[in-house]
């Protein structure tokens, strides 16, 4: 923990109470999830819930246990015990298949901000299915946050929104813009026949389904945030390689899909 004990905080508003944060058996979620116990009593964090869907036989709850077993999260274990809890849903499923709707919020800390990390990255997918596991997924994760109460949400995007970046100057910390083309128009015909919603992407410039439905979710969510009185935040990570220093050097996950200069980290430390 000496990583992030060397590093103030960033200046903002402590979190106060708990966390939703989905993706959490993923890369970038773990790695999330490693940070938000880390620093949990400075932030305030008193309940970190994570939202899993029920996989190839194994409950929510079941893959929580096994999340606990990584070795990854040795150094923060008693936190884990003493602040994680799973919430069995998937979200790219309507309501994500809870029977009864969204429901309240089933814990006693008030819900604070919700941390969306989960989604399909693979840069192939038809239009329509990258739509609905991009777009559909994040907006109905913001409808919950809304639905109980938090009062920030924050949307992993991708800094590849950026489908032409200039050569000579940073990546702006904006929206992208999509000319004439309206983003929810986009997204409805994406999840219809996607004709005119694909002629758009290959004009725009997007070299795949990923990075353009991602543009499309920034534009909506933002929207979506204001409309339910949230305060809407984007991340955009670029390049996923290994952990500079946390959890371990080098640490890529279980599944490592990117191991860009691995070597370079581990041998610059």
């Amino acid at each position: 923990l000496g990583f992030w004990a060397a590093r103030p905080l960033a200046e903002g508003t402590p979190v106060n109470g708990a966390v939703l944060l989905t993706g959490a058996t993923g890369f970038v979620g773990g790695g999330l999830l490693f940070g938000l116990l880390a620093r949990s009593q400075e932030l305030g964090i008193t309940k970190i819930a994570l939202l899993i869907r029920k996989r190839s036989g194994y409950s929510a709850e079941a893959r929580l246990r096994e999340l606990r077993a990584n070795p990854a999260f040795a150094e923060v274990r008693d936190l884990f015990d003493s602040l994680v809890v799973a919430v069995e849903g998937d979200t790219a499923q309507k309501d994500f298949g809870w029977k009864d709707g969204l429901g309240k919020w089933p814990f006693n800390e008030p819900l604070q901000a919700v941390l969306h990390c989960a989604g399909d990255v693979r840069f192939d997918q038809p239009l329509e299915q990258a739509a609905l596991s991009l777009v559909s997924a994040s907006l109905q994760v913001a409808q919950l946050a809304a639905r109980w109460k938090a009062k920030r949400f924050i949307f992993v995007s991708t800094a590849f929104v950026h489908a032409v970046p200039s050569a000579t100057s940073v990546l702006q910390e904006r929206l992208v813009e999509l000319r004439d083309f309206d983003p929810m128009e986009l997204y409805r015909d994406a999840m219809s026949h996607g004709k005119w919603a694909e002629k758009a992407m290959h004009e725009l410039g997007f070299p795949n389904t990923y990075t353009f439905t991602k543009a499309i979710a920034e534009h909506l969510i933002l929207q979506a945030c204001e409309a339910e009185g949230l305060e809407g935040n984007i991340v955009r990570p670029s390049i996923v390689g290994p952990a500079w220093a946390a959890p371990s050097p080098g640490w890529a996950g279980d599944k490592p899909s990117t191991i860009v200069a691995g070597g370079g980290l581990l041998g610059k430390r």
